[in-house]
């Protein structure tokens, strides 16, 4: 099950990104308001995935906002 725990260990960076997808920003509109790369903006996406053990953005939104498991 997923836990707070998970959750508080995200990054600041992870955390802003996961909110900006949410908002329905692309990688590259998120790496252009973070001042940051695409490479980096995926690469703080996967590792948010794994961390929140979802295959994917869109889930990964589920989950930081509701806490929901995905079907697979």
């Amino acid at each position: 099950m997923f836990s707070t725990k998970t959750m508080n260990n995200l990054t600041p960076q992870e955390h802003r990104v996961i909110q900006l997808a949410a908002q329905g920003c692309t990688n590259d509109q998120i790496a252009q308001i973070m001042g940051l790369s695409a490479s980096t903006v995926k690469h703080y996406l996967r590792s948010a995935c794994q961390k929140l053990r979802v295959p994917n953005r869109t889930a990964a939104v589920a989950r930081y906002y509701g806490g929901v498991r995905p079907s697979s």
